[in-house]
């Protein structure tokens, strides 16, 4: 299996997206339970239109890149479960043979060769979420072309458009998920310890990272929305509260052969590897590039199997020396396939359950046994399962948001955007367990005229 990767031919990933797909392939015919990220990506993608506004009507803190992305997919394949999946199969291969490419221009090893590519789609497999496409996907692409331009950085030191362009690369991660932001202190980091850069390049990195938040903030004052933007993008993400969606055993347990390989990569690579210059400054920008992950996931809002995603370049990076550096060919193959059947073994034991320590149930959207189907309803609680067969009315997405707004009906604005957010796309249903709409309905008696009480905490729309 080794020998095949091993060969610097191009045409060895297509051996590495036929693994792959075999490797998703159960996932693909047995569709697991739809994940919370993936109902929410649904309903932002079916907002994300007229007559709402981002952070104005649209109630949400995701990243205005990803709502984007969304908004276009929603009118691309709609809610097709299998066809999101095929398009983050997609993404993931060529964040692998992407990373394998640099790799080799880079001259990382000692023999060109694809192992990167073989380990990093192996290791994708770790977990059934890390084909959802949520936006710690697509910025993690972004993430490798940046690190491409740290690389030339380090490389080449004397080019000043590296610098730039790394800070931009992280700013557009940022904006699909905030949290990447994190990377910025890393580059930081990395370029003190590893390029001696003067002061401009530094400026140069900064001001690539701001300049696509300049942007967007620009955009959103001159809609005379850069409040909303402030309110309900940039300030619950610099919150550091994290939501852990799969608890810190049950995401050890899941990568527990991958990271027993990355310790044992480690240490060889101390013992046993002989680099050049350049080839120790990759192996070590790596090592603090996987510490800043680490960073990220932990500020990250949702910590779910998926988040480590960042990890995985690092780990097929080392991974692939460890390999590499092992003389007998016979030892080489047996440590590859331990780590292979290891990794996809516990993934899918969890996702099956027969991995009781892996507990998925708060990543799982349960669909609730009392609802209406092909409704568009609002509920003032969190309680996504409402939306798995039915619409999100308003703008309310995020309830955590929303939810600091129906608790203050005595604040002007918050009477404004109810006011507007609802009627410009009325649901059908209400359901308000909490009672926080009739000190609304106070003074909105227009609004109020539209909806008849039929049950303790349910409101329907009358018909006209």
């Amino acid at each position: 299996m080794l020998n095949y990767f091993r060969i610097n031919d191009p045409y060895r990933l297509l051996g590495v997206l036929i693994v792959w797909i075999l490797i998703c392939l159960p996932r693909l015919i047995d569709t697991p339970d739809l994940t919370v990220i993936e109902l929410k990506c649904f309903l932002l993608g079916e907002k994300f239109r007229a007559p709402h506004t981002l952070y104005g009507t649209l109630i949400d803190s995701s990243g205005p890149l990803m709502a984007a992305v969304a908004g276009f997919l929603n009118w691309l394949i709609g809610r097709s479960v299998t066809g999101f999946h095929l398009i983050a199969l997609l993404i993931i291969f060529f964040q692998a043979a992407f990373f394998s490419i640099l790799l080799i221009n880079k001259k990382a090893y000692p023999d060109n060769n694809y192992l990167p590519a073989f380990f990093f789609v192996v290791l994708a497999g770790f977990s059934f979420d890390v084909l959802n496409l949520s936006a710690e996907l697509l910025a993690s692409g972004v993430l490798l072309l940046a690190l491409n331009s740290i690389f030339r950085e380090i490389e080449f030191r004397e080019q000043s458009n590296a610098a730039f362009s790394a800070g931009f690369l992280i700013a557009i991660a940022s904006l699909l998920e905030f949290s990447f932001s994190i990377y910025l202190i890393g580059t930081l980091v990395i370029f003190i310890i590893f390029t001696r850069s003067d002061i401009r390049k530094y400026v140069l990195l900064i001001i690539g990272f701001m300049l696509p938040h300049l942007f967007l903030m620009s955009v959103y004052y001159l809609q005379g929305n850069l409040n909303g933007l402030w309110t309900h993008f940039y300030m619950p993400n610099l919150m550091w509260d994290s939501a852990w969606q799969v608890s810190a055993t049950g995401l050890l347990l899941l990568g527990g052969v991958s990271f027993f390989y990355l310790f044992i990569s480690f240490i060889w690579l101390n013992r046993e590897a002989h680099f050049t210059k350049y080839q120790l400054q990759l192996v070590q920008t790596l090592f603090f590039w996987a510490l800043f992950a680490l960073i990220q996931i932990i500020y990250s809002r949702n910590v779910r199997p998926q988040s480590f995603i960042n990890l995985i370049p690092v780990i097929a990076f080392y991974v692939s020396h460890f390999i590499l550096l092992i003389k007998r060919k016979k030892f080489a193959e047996i440590n590859a396939w331990i780590l292979v059947v290891g990794v996809l073994g516990i993934s899918y034991g969890a996702q099956w359950g027969y991995v009781n320590n892996v507990d998925y149930r708060k990543l799982i959207v349960n669909e609730r046994t009392r609802d209406v189907r092909g409704k568009k309803v609002l509920v003032l609680n969190n309680e996504p399962g409402a939306y798995l067969r039915n619409n999100l009315g308003s703008g309310f997405l995020e309830w955590p948001l929303a939810q600091t707004i129906f608790e203050e009906p005595a604040y002007y604005q918050n009477l404004l955007l109810v006011n507007k957010s609802i009627p410009e796309d009325l649901p059908e249903i209400i359901e308000d367990p909490h009672h926080y709409l009739p000190a609304f309905f106070k003074h909105l008696p227009a609004l109020k005229a539209q909806y008849k009480k039929t049950g303790n905490s349910t409101y329907t729309l009358m018909a006209k």
